[in-house]
């Protein structure tokens, strides 16, 4: 339910306003004192304001600036009863989304209203677009035929109805936890048309967790020079997704605990308490028991995200559907190589059957793009996988399968990386993007590889 918050100094016109769009769908506040607007703001959290020029005390477009200046996505709409233009003017100068004069037109203000939460809407819209994929994932992204696909599936389904409840993901690396999380996303109609912020807590200082994570205020430390809010209100109505929740600090723990039992936030050094409504999924390889036991993770923690848990299985669980899988992900990528067409012949489908992947999805993507790139035929066979003689165990029956040695994962990923800045990327930025990591990830791996 979309929320608006009324300021206005006349409490007869508040209660009509009040009254008027909570029958039409809304759920609403006011505020007379202009003292109290700040505390409200952050209190109600509301999609849209409107704000009244006039003020008691302070005026309204002071009061306009300060509301921008601390909540600058929120567009507030001004209310004038002014007989001259200036101050409409100044107040849109200041950042207003739009002016109406009184006595107010319900059907005009609602009008502009609808407008606003429009225009907020297509923001949000084309800010997840720079950040998705052109495909943004959904049930049938997950292509595995195994029964516990079929458990996910029918999993998520009942999951996209109830997008209060917490979601904790467990799984071994590279198995997919983060896609799994987006396509939760997607098929959430409360969360799909908002932000999906994703968050390695494994990346991410200690030091700095908090500050990340909560955002802050100008002053709360030495080098914040300005307010900037955090990632979970970033996520506001969509999802937050906390990838490797057993590295959040221990200490950081305990407010993460609190916005999830009364979904009110606080900016370090800030005074006021936000309230914001967000999905949160969280993922992790680690056993959080073990982690509790040895007074890594917090108890409670753990039993408020253990509310609902989806395990991705291992692709070694799932051998029926890796021919699958590498089928669908040699279509991907050689359309992204510019080499679509390419096909797995059954002998190389059997071969990457009969391996144990030990780095999951991740360990077969990283296989079949550097097949893809070496290859100069339009299938690809055992000899583009980057193998020697050498047995591969099958984990079910015991049998072995004749097939070359695999590349170490640094040797696969050192080659790749070199043969992706040669020949597709002309910046570290390009190059990243491709890759899927982040500039700074690239930068370390720069470092670690010796690249020029």
């Amino acid at each position: 339910m979309k929320k608006i918050l009324f300021i206005d100094d006349d409490p007869n016109l508040l209660t009509l306003l009040s009254h008027f769009f909570t029958k039409t769908g809304y759920q609403t506040r006011t505020v007379q004192d202009p003292a109290l607007v700040s505390e409200e703001v952050a209190a109600f959290y509301p999609h849209v304001i409107c704000l009244d020029i006039n003020m008691p005390g302070k005026d309204g477009i002071t009061i306009l600036r300060e509301i921008k200046a601390e909540f600058p996505t929120i567009p507030v709409i001004m209310v004038t009863a002014n007989a001259t233009l200036e101050p409409a003017i100044e107040s849109l100068r200041a950042g207003a989304f739009h002016y109406i004069r009184k006595p107010i037109n319900r059907e005009e203000l609602s009008s502009t209203i609808d407008q606003a939460l429009e225009v907020q809407q297509l923001k949000v819209e084309v800010a997840r677009l720079k950040r998705a994929s052109p495909d943004e994932p959904g049930l049938d992204s997950l292509i595995g035929l195994s029964p516990a696909f079929d458990k996910l599936r029918q999993q998520l389904s009942r999951l996209a109805r109830v997008p209060e409840a917490p979601v904790l993901i467990t799984g071994e690396t590279g198995t997919g936890k983060s896609f799994l999380a987006r396509i939760l996303h997607t098929i959430t109609e409360d969360t799909a048309r908002n932000n999906f912020v994703e968050v390695n807590a494994g990346a991410i200082p200690s030091t700095l967790f908090e500050s990340e994570l909560f955002g802050y205020m100008k002053g709360a430390f030495t080098d914040a020079r300005r307010d900037k809010i955090g990632l979970i209100e970033e996520a506001k109505d969509g999802t937050l997704f906390l990838d490797e929740i057993d590295s959040v600090p221990l200490g950081v723990q305990s407010k993460l605990l609190s916005f999830l039992e009364t979904k009110k936030t606080r900016r370090v050094g800030g005074l006021k308490d936000l309230s914001v409504t967000t999905r949160v999924v969280v993922a992790t390889n680690a056993d959080l028991v073990k982690k509790c036991e040895a007074g890594e993770f917090r108890d409670d923690l753990y039993y408020r995200i253990n509310v609902i848990n989806l395990r991705m299985p291992a692709l070694r669980e799932v051998s029926d559907d890796i021919p699958r899988i590498a089928r669908h992900i040699l279509r991907d990528a050689g359309q992204r190589f510019g080499k679509p067409g390419l096909h797995l012949t059954d002998e190389a489908a059997d071969t990457l059957k009969a391996y144990h992947f030990p780095g999951n999805v991740r360990e077969l993507r990283n296989i079949l793009e550097r097949a893809i790139i070496f290859s100069a035929g339009s299938a690809i066979t055992p000899a583009d996988l980057g193998m020697d003689a050498g047995p591969v165990q099958k984990r079910k029956t015991g049998a072995t399968f004749t097939v070359s040695k695999l590349l170490s994962f640094e040797e696969l990923e050192k080659e790749y990386i070199s043969y992706i800045l040669e020949y597709h990327a002309k910046s570290y930025q390009e190059a990243a993007r491709i890759l899927n990591i982040s500039a700074k990830n690239l930068w370390e791996k720069r470092k670690k590889y010796n690249f020029e």
